[in-house]
């Protein structure tokens, strides 16, 4: 069970969700053999499905996953509804829904510090997930109000939790991003991409994402072909995980062709939009 469960752990971080789905049908059906023992598991690996099925696109399978997980939960475990609620929030923003995302996060946040304290790493985590959203929704003061209070409480728990403060950072630096300070954002990603760089390798989704945003610094700026450069990397990454046809290929070919636009490389801009 535990080694399923590890497998498919390494097979998401390397962004490589068919075998993580593979490990966890595996886990799943341990469980299901073995239903006395495991019992209690089985809401968190639907969790845990739909945390890959919705990495990997697939929001809808994601979605009845998470349903199954809450209705074999109900009331019985106030850790499963905080992870629960706190995926449901993920799904939400994945579709852009960012207003139903936040309204999950802080119902997770509510249950996370009323059972597990005003600075366990879990609240830490979800005013990250918060901060995120805030961003999204242009509300800057809060989203640097609950990032600072993400970074506060995650530091308390150095080591355990760098992966969740470069996270955090991330956001800082969209922050400012979107608030014209571009050289403290430039800064902040920077840091974050060798760190990401160092934990995932070249190629995962988070780090495609930071590569993104350090591009949006120099279109901003008018540098359209560094911002090409940082696009085309960020481009590289999400083929080699989502394949050709998929969201986060076809928003970072927008991005690309609007930069040959910009360098008055239109044959090249026809070609990308094809």
């Amino acid at each position: 069970f535990y080694y399923y469960r590890g497998l498919s752990t390494i097979a998401m971080e390397k962004a490589d969700f068919k075998t993580a789905l593979q490990y966890l049908a595996k886990q799943e059906n341990l469980v299901k053999k073995n239903i006395k023992e495991f019992r209690d598991e089985l809401p968190m690996i639907y969790k845990s499905q739909a945390d890959v099925l919705r990495e990997a696109g697939d929001t809808k399978t994601a979605f009845e996953k998470l349903e199954a997980a809450e209705e074999l939960t109900g009331n019985k475990s106030k850790d499963n509804l905080i992870e629960i609620y706190a995926n449901y929030g993920l799904l939400n923003q994945r579709l852009l829904n960012f207003k139903e995302a936040l309204n999950y996060f802080k119902k997770a946040l509510s249950l996370a510090v009323k059972h597990k304290g005003t600075v366990s790493i879990r609240a830490g985590m979800l005013s990250g997930n918060i901060a995120l959203v805030y961003t999204k929704l242009n509300n800057f003061s809060g989203a640097m109000k609950f990032t600072e209070k993400s970074i506060r409480i995650l530091s308390r728990y150095k080591g355990e939790t760098d992966l969740d403060i470069s996270k955090a950072m991330h956001t800082k630096g969209l922050i400012y991003l979107d608030t014209g300070r571009y050289e403290k954002a430039y800064r902040i990603f920077e840091k974050v991409l060798k760190y990401h760089r160092k934990i995932f390798g070249n190629t995962h989704p988070d780090i495609a994402s930071v590569l993104i945003n350090i591009g949006s610094i120099f279109y901003y700026q008018t540098n359209y072909k560094k911002a090409l450069d940082y696009y085309e990397q960020a481009l590289r990454i999400r083929k080699s995980i989502y394949g050709e046809r998929h969201r986060e290929v076809y928003t970072t070919l927008l991005n690309i062709g609007a930069m040959y636009t910009n360098l008055s490389k239109l044959d090249k801009t026809q070609s990308v939009y094809n």
